[in-house]
């Protein structure tokens, strides 16, 4: 089994965890997903953690397995905010992009 790509992004200045995973309908087809996480630094007295966020508000990803890099919707015009763009072509993106994956963060 192929394992589900993961990326690594600075974005607003926090660095975020973006995995990609499947989702078994009620139907049992398997539809392409992600989930987004920040990472959080630790401590001498607490663990380094990754909280799952929401969203990424006004930021558009642009993910890619050697560089990802994070803009503000508002100062890239023609794109919506809040939205992952996955640019390699590997197995998973290929779905993921005919599924509509690589369209949100939520």
């Amino acid at each position: 089994m192929t394992p589900h790509p993961s990326y690594l992004v600075v974005s607003a200045g926090e660095l975020l965890l973006v995995t990609c995973h499947y989702n078994r309908t009620a139907g049992g087809k398997m539809t392409p997903g992600v989930r987004v996480f920040r990472l959080e630094t630790g401590g001498i007295s607490r663990p380094a953690v990754a909280v799952e966020v929401e969203d990424v508000h006004d930021c558009v990803l642009f993910l890619n397995p050697s560089s990802s890099v994070s803009v503000t919707a508002e100062g890239f015009f023609g794109f919506p905010g809040n939205a992952i763009y996955f640019i390699a072509k590997d197995e998973f993106e290929e779905r993921a992009h005919r599924g509509g994956c690589g369209s949100s963060a939520s």
